[in-house]
């Protein structure tokens, strides 16, 4: 028998495997889609399934990311349904989050718990050595009672979570951007750039920022304006430069060559384009 002859028989038997294999393989799948469609159907939106919600998020290990999503879905709806000491005895039959799935599952939980009972939440993470969630307690915290969370965050400003002080701000900022800024002033400098970018979180655009750097300007706060326009150089040079370009308050005007350096570094190709159309500005305006 020639090699070629070989070469063929070996091709065809194996297109052979394939096409015997490729029906059954198919009907695997549709079976193992439909059995979880049906799990998905039968499991109870209400709190005493929630386990086992859990134990099949643990089978699948992000393998099959629609039944996942579903899965994630259905679990949202039965942490729901969980009161305070629901939520802490499930926290104790999760190990300590070290998958995807746990982390976010931990995060649901926690925030769950911290709508109601968020001194209780906030024990119970550090009975655990950690404070990777205090940030969705203080979240969901902030929302409901944002001056007592301001008040632990005061008493606890030393070892607080960024994150922490990062989602209190934001969310105060949404509702009431002057006590927000009002409340900057009140964490220690070391805090305050966290604390700001909690505020700007609520800028989208340069007439935001604009809104907001009049109201920094005001304060007359060093610190304040320093970080805002730090922070805001990063997102939207162009507009920082010329709000710089026209303000007479000579903290704002100080900011002038960090700003560039922060541009030049971060979009090279863009800062190059605007000095070339800056030095255009000058040479026409000098003619």
């Amino acid at each position: 028998m020639s090699v070629t002859q070989v070469i063929t028989d070996n091709s065809k038997m194996e297109q052979d495997s394939i096409k015997k294999n490729v029906p059954t393989n198919i009907r695997n799948i549709k079976d193992e889609f439909e059995q979880r469609r049906i799990f998905i159907r039968n499991i109870n939106s209400d709190k005493k399934d929630v386990l086992t919600t859990l134990t099949k998020l643990v089978e699948i290990n992000g393998e099959d990311p629609y039944f996942e999503l579903k899965l994630y879905d259905k679990l949202s709806e039965q942490i729901d349904h969980l009161n305070s000491e629901e939520i802490q005895f499930i926290l104790k039959q999760i190990p300590q989050a070290k998958e995807e799935y746990s982390y976010r599952v931990m995060e649901t939980l926690y925030s769950k718990w911290a709508e109601t009972h968020p001194l209780d939440a906030l024990d119970f993470m550090d009975s655990k050595n950690t404070n990777q969630f205090e940030g969705c307690i203080i979240d969901s915290w902030s929302k409901s009672e944002p001056d007592i969370a301001f008040n632990w965050i005061k008493e606890n400003i030393a070892k607080a979570h960024d994150s922490s002080i990062y989602f209190f701000y934001k969310n105060l900022a949404s509702t009431d951007l002057d006590e927000a800024l009002e409340k900057v002033s009140e964490v220690p400098n070391s805090r305050t750039y966290t604390a700001l970018q909690g505020v700007i979180s609520n800028t989208k655009n340069a007439s935001d920022f604009e809104n907001l750097a009049e109201m920094v300007e005001k304060s007359k706060k060093d610190n304040q304006i320093f970080y805002l326009y730090f922070h805001w150089s990063e997102i939207d040079p162009v507009s920082t430069l010329t709000r710089i370009k026209q303000s007479e308050i000579k903290q704002v005007k100080d900011m002038k060559d960090q700003v560039e350096i922060n541009f030049a570094q971060s979009f090279p190709l863009s800062y190059l384009e605007w000095q070339n159309k800056e030095r255009a500005k000058g040479k026409n305006e000098n003619e």
